[in-house]
């Protein structure tokens, strides 16, 4: 008579330990998605815009002081080499001979400033805050001595731009000029809606041939 002998497969099973293990394991991997996703999102609407407002306010005074290469500003030559000039308010002309100058000149309500370069004859070049009409938004102007404005693009969403002459007390220094720039605008997808930031940006310009 034969035996016949059969053998039980072993089924493989979690325990209870492993079963705990993997379910913090997930756990742990969903909360670390989690909070990713919620800096992520804090980033996005709290401080992405409050970062791009200061770029915004640093390049218009940057803009304003430092200017680019302008044909029209004339050129140096240095060797056998020319360069074309920058149009910037760190190399307008001062005229120490009147006080205020008439070189460069602010405005009454401190958001133009005209000013004349060395090559220049009359204040003809001029920083100022326009309406960009395709925007909408403000932006700082440059006009050059030929009557052209050209928009700045990353000055776009100025909100205010003014000049100074640097003061100390009673004294008014006419040969430093400080510009300031604001950004100010409401922020939406924030818990606090609307979230209100306002960015202020200012430096100074030491007027070249006053050195």
């Amino acid at each position: 008579m034969s035996v016949i002998i059969r053998r039980r497969k072993s089924v493989a099973a979690f325990t209870l330990v492993e079963t705990l293990l993997a379910t913090l394991i997930a756990v742990y991997v969903v909360a670390a998605a989690w909070s990713i996703y919620v800096i992520t999102s804090m980033w996005w609407h709290n401080i992405s815009p409050e970062i791009e407002a200061e770029r915004v306010a640093r390049s218009a005074v940057l803009s304003v002081i430092g200017g680019t290469v302008d044909s029209t500003a004339g050129t140096d030559v240095v060797g056998i080499n020319s360069y074309t000039r920058r149009n910037g308010i760190a190399w307008a002309f001062f005229d120490p001979d009147h006080i205020p100058p008439n070189t460069p000149v602010i405005s009454e309500d401190r958001r133009t400033i005209d000013f004349r370069l060395e090559a220049d004859s009359a204040n003809s070049r001029r920083f100022y805050m326009a309406v960009d009409p395709v925007t909408g938004l403000n932006a700082v102007y440059y006009r050059n001595n030929l009557n052209q404005s050209q928009l700045i693009k990353p000055t776009l969403g100025i909100t205010d731009l003014q000049f100074y002459f640097y003061t100390v007390g009673a004294e008014t220094n006419y040969n430093m000029i400080k510009v300031v720039a604001n950004v100010e605008k409401d922020i939406l997808g924030t818990r606090k809606e609307p979230k209100h930031i306002k960015i202020q940006y200012s430096d100074y310009a030491y007027l070249k041939n006053s050195l």
